[in-house]
């Protein structure tokens, strides 16, 4: 029966920049759709002047603090429970915006909210399934990663596979070098006994490599 090995790799889907900006543009989008519904002519608003002059300001406040959240405690954000909690923040912000507007019938602020609520949720999901690892399968066939162009890197192809210092490298013989960040790199166990079949199938396979001219 062949050996077949699983290692964990983190995704790469989404990058700290983007969720970064994402933050940025609901703060913007708060205080825009506040900004807007603020400045309507008196006669128009009528009897929900107050009302609506009040969720503007508030909304205005609400995305000025989740910029100034986003920039002050950036690097906290990376943290995936302190994301999970702003975006919260921000889905909520929206769905109440999107209520509100909904029951007194303003609809050009209700359809920035969906907008917005479409936006951060989807951004949100993308968030949490680049939290879930992936997969490098190590077997006799050789090396198997679906983000990868080759889904297959034959044995005879590679020079070298370790997983060290939190990092797994795959160095290929025509001088390509890929390099993932390990998931839970000290939960891998098994990184000796990985290394040394591998190690076997590179030794094994050597003479089936053909240089590429």
């Amino acid at each position: 029966m062949s050996a077949t090995y699983q290692v964990p790799i983190i995704r790469t889907r989404i990058k700290k920049k983007h969720m970064t900006s994402m933050h940025l543009i609901s703060g913007f989008m708060f205080v825009l759709i506040g900004a807007v519904t603020l400045v309507i002519p008196e006669d128009i608003k009528s009897h929900l002047a107050n009302i609506l002059n009040n969720m503007s300001i508030g909304f205005i406040v609400f995305g000025i603090a989740i910029v100034c959240i986003t920039i002050a405690f950036n690097k906290a954000l990376a943290d995936n429970k302190k994301n999970s909690l702003l975006r919260i923040a921000e889905l909520a912000g929206f769905i109440g915006l999107a209520c509100i507007c909904l029951y007194f019938q303003w609809w050009m602020p209700f359809i920035y909210a969906i907008i917005g609520i479409i936006t951060v949720a989807t951004t949100y999901y993308l968030e949490l399934d680049a939290h879930k690892p992936e997969y490098i399968i190590v077997s006799e066939k050789g090396i198997e990663l679906k983000r990868l162009n080759k889904k297959l890197i034959e044995w005879s192809e590679v020079k070298n596979f370790l997983i060290r210092h939190g990092n797994v490298t795959i160095n290929l013989k025509n001088n390509t070098l890929y390099q993932y960040n390990a998931y839970n790199f000290k939960n891998i166990s098994n990184k000796e006994v990985i290394e040394s079949f591998a190690q076997v199938q590179i030794d094994q396979n050597a003479h089936k490599y053909e240089p590429e001219w």
